[in-house]
């Protein structure tokens, strides 16, 4: 009996195993030790670390390694308060090459406040759609801290702006010299970077589109509120993992899941090449079209081609395809803007990210409410605490990426098997019983004869 209990334990043991933890881990440094809010800026060795496609393996935990409500946001929005969005005249301009570079002359009447009128585009000789738009947030009385545009719905556009800002008209001063503008529509579905952050307000704004087709300009809207602190790009060259014999197609691999939003090409010396770009999850799963094709080109010291824009996408896995045979060997230039994880400070201190875990994810706390309901308390100025992550990070559990055993399972099918065993077990007594039964009759022969 005392072994048939120890059976029947053993599945249920097997129930409370614990699960992985984390594969690394990086202390984090406060700001302010009583803010309540942060938020942390991932860099590359998080990147790194991070298993699952959506980055809900990176979370923070406190010193006794539980968890605290966290989520993901994009680079600059827990910085940012609710942005309020009003629409602005624009006037299209004459070509950019026909703009005096000291004044704009083809202003022809403003109110007294400084509100644009009328533009007249005078000297223009040809029909081509214009390629520079004059903005007049003159009336607006908070700073302007990105432009949206309104494109035509079935449009299909990849562009390049450059956005110059003025207090008179008179003295123009560069806010953004270069901005890609992306919109792809497929299968009813549209794909769309119409925002043009400016690090910088003005009264009026010139927008000069430097590159792709002609902008189907249907509105431009300013977004106005306090302005919001936005990581500096980076971006990584990645040399090739495998170059096809025939030096038509160059893989990489990625040691990183940065949601990866530019790409480019680095090539020695002068170059103009034709390229496709395509990335993959694994090797089980078929290549897509990314970027391309594109004319890559470099000539002399300063005369490149633009960087290719996608939209934002983690994956490991990515190949350059050209029409011809390259001689030299390209690298693979990806850009990304590093994203921020905000975190709610309970718990107890310190505090470190974790990242790196095929069991733990983390559960998104409604963060975005909590950021509405204390601008509304406090204004809309507040901002959460700078909270920063500490060197490369520590190893953590050398199994957190190993695929672990369902022990629920396997403890479900120890007890069906070890009932029916007892279940057969029993019937075998019992058969046993009866034929000892049936012997035991036999052995006393016939009963004796009455007569």
């Amino acid at each position: 009996m005392t072994s048939c209990k120890r059976w029947v334990v053993l599945p249920l043991l097997l129930l409370a195993m614990g699960a992985a933890g984390w594969l690394r881990q990086w202390p984090v440094s406060l700001s302010q030790p009583d803010a309540g809010a942060y938020r942390i800026e991932l860099t590359e060795a998080v990147y790194r670390s991070a298993h699952d496609a959506d980055l809900r393996d990176v979370a923070v935990i406190d010193a006794n390694d539980q968890p605290v409500p966290a989520m993901l946001f994009a680079a600059d929005t827990p910085a940012a308060g609710k942005a309020q969005q009003v629409g602005v005249p624009w006037f299209a301009l004459p070509d950019a090459a026909e703009l005096p570079s000291s004044e704009l002359r083809v202003i022809s009447e403003r109110a007294t406040d400084g509100r644009v009128l009328r533009v007249e585009t005078r000297d223009i000789t040809d029909a081509r759609a214009p390629q520079s738009w004059l903005v007049d947030a003159s009336a607006l009385r908070s700073p302007v801290r990105a432009l949206r545009l309104g494109l035509r719905t079935d449009a299909q556009v990849e562009a390049r702006l450059r956005v110059e800002g003025s207090d008179d008209l008179m003295d123009w001063r560069v806010l953004t010299g270069d901005v890609g503008i992306l919109q792809v529509t497929r299968d009813g579905q549209t794909l769309g970077q119409t925002r043009v952050p400016l690090p910088q307000s003005a009264l009026y704004l010139r927008m000069t589109q430097t590159g792709g087709e002609p902008l189907p300009l249907t509105a431009v809207n300013a977004e106005i509120g306090p302005a919001a602190p936005v990581a500096a790009r980076q971006s990584r060259d990645y040399a090739p993992s495998e170059v096809a014999k025939d030096r038509r197609s160059f893989e990489f691999s990625v040691d990183g899941l940065q949601p990866f939003d530019q790409a480019d090409v680095v090539l020695p010396g002068n170059s103009a090449v034709s390229w496709r770009l395509e990335s993959r999850d694994s090797a089980e799963t078929p290549w897509q079209l990314r970027a391309g094709p594109w004319a890559q080109y470099r000539i002399g010291d300063g005369q490149n081609s633009r960087p290719q824009l996608l939209a934002p996408i983690r994956q490991r896995q990515w190949r350059l395809v050209s029409d011809v045979a390259v001689a030299e060997t390209p690298k693979l230039r990806l850009s990304w803007q590093p994203e921020v994880l905000m975190f709610v400070a309970s718990g107890n201190a310190p505090y470190r990210v974790v990242a790196g875990s095929v069991q733990h994810q983390r559960q998104d706390a409604p963060l975005g409410d909590l950021l509405a309901g204390i601008r509304a308390n406090r204004g809309a100025d507040w901002q959460p605490a700078i909270a920063t992550i500490q060197g490369e990070g520590e190893a953590g559990d050398p199994d957190a990426l190993r695929v672990p055993h369902d022990w629920k399972n396997y403890a479900l099918w120890g007890v069906l098997l070890l009932a029916a065993l007892l279940v057969i077990g029993f019937a075998v007594s019992l058969l046993r019983g009866r034929g000892d039964a049936s012997r035991a009759d036999e052995d006393q022969g016939p009963p004796p004869d009455a007569g």
